[in-house]
């Protein structure tokens, strides 16, 4: 049958305008869907990423202990330094850095009170040096996943994790406090000031350091033994050797004491960062003990290596060892320790700038970074947390609500009106609001466990989520 054309009508072309809001609500509401799921897709890949990452690292190291050579141990440095001369969009991204080393060798270091320019150290302590393994590069986790280490009681003092942060470096009553209790400390091996030698100032012998008691870089480390493969608590203090990228304070008119007491071709022959073979060095240096060429050992000598590889030096980082870690978003404890985000430079809590040493004023500066706070006299001037009385860096709140969040109080709250259990509960019946006062469980936000623990095995080095 013929088709019937009716004159007049044209045939109908595209959607009225009710067809095109049907079709915009509905691809709203498959958005809706899949944008979250796709979201919680990639985070679960990242942190699935960043927990095999942090296996593998462990079993790296175990397997190069057994080979005998050597203790082998695996380091935790934030990295990088932002470097301040080049735009945002230049810089390599701040993340958490992962570092298998091997010992090498031991000496006696300074412990707490070295300083440069008054007469060197006055305790000395013994020190291992690693260094990091050529065939096992380093390895970044992925995104804004870092983490923590579990510093038993009795192991922070004036030497490891002396920053403010911890209270370590504001009162003495504080400092018992941390050493009485166990404390999860972040990675602090990044944010220094890489044009220095070490933890003072280089406007010469006759000013005294800023703050000679404050360790420039610290971190925490998971020990293996030599030829067992064996979890390692205790012993010795480590030394990981991380050359600072920077040429200035190695030599020259503004070299500051020790580093001045020797000739210019010995400083120059001992420069670690113009060396490939850095064990090689280091065993070799260690070795020495006659680099002012009086022909005896003395003071200056020492003084000389602890300034090199010490404690003091930016070229390196004090840890200690840790069994038990954990793995967690810098954001989510960024939000859970009531701040306004991260920092934008280092992306984490702390900030790279110097701060105010000893509690001093504006333009006494200290070379190493600190928490992103930036109080001067109880008042706010810029950072990440909106009110001092909140978190106060100085009086040790940031340092317990770090331990309260890890160990699963996640639920923002403030540190100072009622003291928490710092396991994961809360109390039967009320849990503490952001503004101070208590409301009852049911209106309130339960805690969830953000933080993934894991105990390191002490016979296999196998890591071992906590369950809770």
């Amino acid at each position: 049958m013929a088709r019937r054309i009716v004159p007049g009508r044209r045939r109908r072309l595209g959607f009225t305008l009710p067809e095109l809001l049907v079709v915009i609500a509905l691809l709203v509401v498959v958005l809706s869907i899949a944008v979250p799921a796709f979201s919680g897709m990639l985070s679960s890949g990242e942190r699935s990423l960043a927990e095999n990452t942090l296996r593998v690292a462990m079993l790296v190291a175990k397997d190069e202990a057994a080979l005998g050579d050597g203790d082998v141990a695996v380091f935790f440095l934030d990295e990088p330094t932002p470097d301040a001369s080049l735009d945002l969009a230049d810089r390599d991204p701040p993340g958490l850095k992962i570092v298998v080393a091997r010992y090498v060798a031991s000496f006696e270091d300074a412990a707490g009170d070295f300083n440069p320019y008054f007469g060197g150290a006055i305790r000395t302590t013994t020190r291992d040096v690693f260094v990091g393994i050529p065939t096992s590069p380093p390895v970044k986790l992925p995104g804004d996943w870092w983490v923590a280490g579990l510093a038993p009681p009795g192991s922070m003092d004036a030497d490891w994790y002396d920053d403010r942060a911890y209270a370590g470096a504001v009162d003495a009553g504080d400092l018992r406090d941390v050493v009485s209790q166990r404390n999860w400390v972040l990675p602090m091996a990044g944010l220094y000031d890489v044009s220095r030698q070490g933890n003072d100032n280089l406007n010469g012998p006759n000013v005294a350091p800023i703050d000679p008691l404050e360790t420039p870089r610290a971190s925490f480390m998971i020990r293996f033994e030599s030829g067992t493969g064996r979890l390692v608590n205790g012993g010795n203090d480590a030394i990981l050797v991380d050359v600072r990228p920077s040429i200035t304070g190695r030599g020259g008119p503004n070299i500051v004491a020790p580093l001045n007491a020797v000739p210019p071709s010995v400083l120059f022959q001992n420069r670690i960062d113009l060396v490939t073979d850095v064990a090689a060095f280091v065993e070799g240096f260690l070795g020495a003990n006659d680099f002012n060429l009086d022909g005896q050992p003395d003071s200056i000598d020492d003084a000389f290596k602890q300034a090199v590889l010490g404690n003091y030096s930016n070229d390196t980082v004090l840890a200690r060892p840790v069994s038990r870690i954990s793995l967690f978003r810098m954001r989510d404890l960024a939000r859970g320790l009531f701040t306004r985000g991260v920092n934008e430079q280092t992306r984490t809590i702390f900030r790279p700038d110097a701060y105010p040493a000893n509690g001093g004023s504006v333009g006494a500066f200290a070379p190493r970074a600190a928490l992103d706070s930036r109080f001067d006299n109880d008042e706010t001037v810029g950072g990440l947390w909106p009110e001092p009385s909140q978190q106060n860096p100085s009086d040790g709140n940031v340092r317990v609500s770090i331990n309260a969040w890890m160990e699963g109080n996640t639920v923002p709250q403030a540190t100072t009106s009622r003291n928490l259990p710092l396991d994961g509960s809360l109390p039967p019946d009320f849990i503490l609001a952001q503004s101070g006062a208590f409301q009852p469980l049911r209106t309130q936000p339960r805690d969830v466990w953000l933080a993934k623990i894991f105990q390191v095995q002490a016979q296999t080095g196998e890591l071992v989520e906590v369950e809770r």
